[in-house]
């Protein structure tokens, strides 16, 4: 069905350069799943790994790379020089040229420190010999604290998941919109040939042909892959991490009439990312360790509420992110997320700076 509009793109895309290389591997090589499109494999140089031109995902209609990529790429790579007893807790990284998906990319991983309890990795990514990513991360044994508590999940009017439409089934539905202009149209088109590998699906969705402008800008969202996911959770926490930045900024259009495809938008891309991840990617541990732990007892707050029970979080599995952009100011934007479960435990919190410019 989406055959007819690929082609269309793609004979506009041939113009440009390198536009055939793209299309022809886009319909010759084999369709990564997600997962595939964000792993490396060990060189022939310590702590260098490689992610090939083959695995980078292709977008039909430019040779960009799509920056979380990198960011869930960069934990695979410094995941394989830690000990599998730790998981990365917080990574802080920062995009300093766009990547393209015609050469494969280098992490370069540097051993910062190996503690007992924590372990610092920075991690750099090179093209053709140019940095294009770098992030610093630390990773962490479980530990049985005797401290626990998280904020409660505020919002009460959340529908279920498989209530909503999804991204590709809007993006559908906006083409048979008697309002819907060609550029539209055309935009519209293309966004359902992007290869994301994940099901998004806004739970108060906005009006593309018409939006509205609302206030505050926040936004809460499903999210999980289109495929599933092997049980691995450093697969999951590099996925998350991927998926943030794919949503974080569309916040940042709520206040005005516009959304991010709009003709008006002249740049849109990230400057810098900030993953934390709080529990459940310590698969090994369960509540039956948990209570076998003698603990501490300390003075509480009688109003700490109770926190859903641990486990195992995936990525392949419904999680709910809720965004807001607080502050655009300088043609940057900034937006903060919390990932919650569906049980409503509050799992990764992520924030983002980006460049925006408006004509």
């Amino acid at each position: 069905m989406l055959m007819s509009p690929i082609k269309t793109i793609l004979s506009t895309f041939f113009k440009r350069s390198n536009g055939r290389t793209v299309s022809n591997r886009w319909f010759s090589s084999k369709k990564h799943i997600l997962h595939e499109t964000i792993r490396v494999h060990p060189t022939a140089q310590e702590d260098v790994f490689i992610q090939p031109t083959e695995d980078l995902s292709i977008l039909p209609t430019r040779t960009i790379l799509f920056g979380g990529t990198m960011i869930g790429t960069a934990i695979n790579a410094a995941q394989q020089t830690v000990s599998q007893n730790q998981s990365v807790h917080s990574i802080h990284s920062y995009y300093v040229f766009a990547a393209d998906a015609l050469s494969p990319i280098f992490y370069h991983v540097t051993r910062v420190r190996d503690g007992k309890s924590f372990t610092t990795r920075s991690v750099i990514a090179k093209q053709n010999e140019r940095i294009v990513f770098q992030c610093s991360m630390s990773f962490h044994q479980h530990e049985k604290g005797n401290l626990m508590h998280q904020t409660p999940f505020q919002h009460t009017d959340v529908p279920r998941p498989e209530d909503l439409l999804s991204v590709d089934q809007y993006l559908q539905e906006i083409l048979q919109d008697r309002r819907l202009t060609p550029e539209t149209k055309r935009i519209a088109e293309q966004e359902l040939v992007i290869p994301i590998g994940l099901d998004i699906r806004y739970c108060h969705r906005r009006d593309l042909i018409e939006p509205k402008a609302q206030w505050p800008a926040r936004l809460l969202a499903w999210v999980k892959t289109t495929d599933p996911l092997p049980n691995d959770p450093q697969i999951h926490q590099s996925t998350i991490a991927y998926a943030s930045d794919r949503i974080l900024l569309v916040t940042a259009y709520y206040p005005y009439e516009l959304i991010g495809f709009d003709s008006r938008v002249k740049l849109q891309t990230s400057l810098d990312h900030a993953i934390w991840f709080h529990d459940g990617f310590d698969w090994n541990r369960s509540e039956k360790d948990e209570e076998k732990t003698k603990k501490t007892i300390i003075p509480r707050s009688s109003s700490i509420p109770i926190r859903p029970k641990h486990s195992p979080v995936r990525a392949d599995q419904w999680l709910l992110f809720d965004i807001d952009c607080p502050m655009q100011m300088n043609n940057r934007a900034f937006a903060m997320g919390r990932v919650w479960t569906q049980d409503r435990r509050l799992v990764a919190t992520c924030t983002q700076e980006g460049v925006m410019r408006i004509k």
